[in-house]
């Protein structure tokens, strides 16, 4: 365990915790709050699934650019878009654009991108300790996540719940992010010929 995993892990947990509070309570919100049809709140929640798609092209910028600054900048936009879809009411085909985009950020920049930085933090040996220190730390909070989330709701009300969960909350994965050492990470290698 390094600092770049510890950073690593910091920055899951915060994707974990807030990822799967979305994914939790976010149907509610839409029955609820907007009062959608059971078939467009499942339309709508399952777009965020269509966000993964990007993962191929989201994990090349990692390679290919300072993966600190496109999680961090995934990071900011998820914020805004975290803040959006418990705050601006609009039809089912507004809400599936949001899901989409916190679907595609969430799953497929920052959790691809943070599962090969943590990779990349250690030696080849330490690749599987690594990878269950990344799973374990966006799951584990998971599992508190929708209960976390409920209860500022109950207290607050949707809007501010979200601003507090989901826009607020990721400041402190951007600071993890910030503490990395970009230096001591391996560099991305292409694939062997032939392969």
């Amino acid at each position: 365990m390094n600092r770049n995993v510890v950073a690593c892990a910091v920055a899951s947990a915060v994707v974990g915790f807030c990822g799967y509070s979305f994914l939790g309570l976010y149907p509610t919100y839409l029955k609820t709050e907007s009062g959608f049809s059971t078939t467009d709140v499942g339309l709508v929640a399952g777009m965020f699934a269509i966000g993964s798609m990007p993962g191929i092209p989201a994990g090349w910028l990692g390679d290919r650019f300072n993966p600190r600054w496109v999680l961090i900048i995934a990071t900011g936009a998820n914020m805004a878009l975290g803040w959006l879809l418990f705050n601006v009411h609009t039809a089912p085909v507004g809400q599936a654009l949001l899901s989409i985009g916190y679907g595609t950020l969430a799953s497929g920049v920052l959790i691809v991108n943070l599962y090969a930085l943590v990779q990349r933090s250690v030696s080849p040996g330490a690749v599987g300790r690594a990878s269950g220190v990344f799973l374990a730390a966006t799951y584990l909070p998971a599992s508190v996540s929708g209960y976390a989330f409920a209860a500022l709701q109950s207290a607050y009300g949707w809007g501010v719940a979200a601003a507090i969960q989901m826009t607020c909350l990721p400041v402190i994965g951007i600071a993890a992010l910030l503490a990395l050492d970009l230096r001591k990470l391996g560099k991305p290698t292409a694939a062997p010929t032939g392969a």
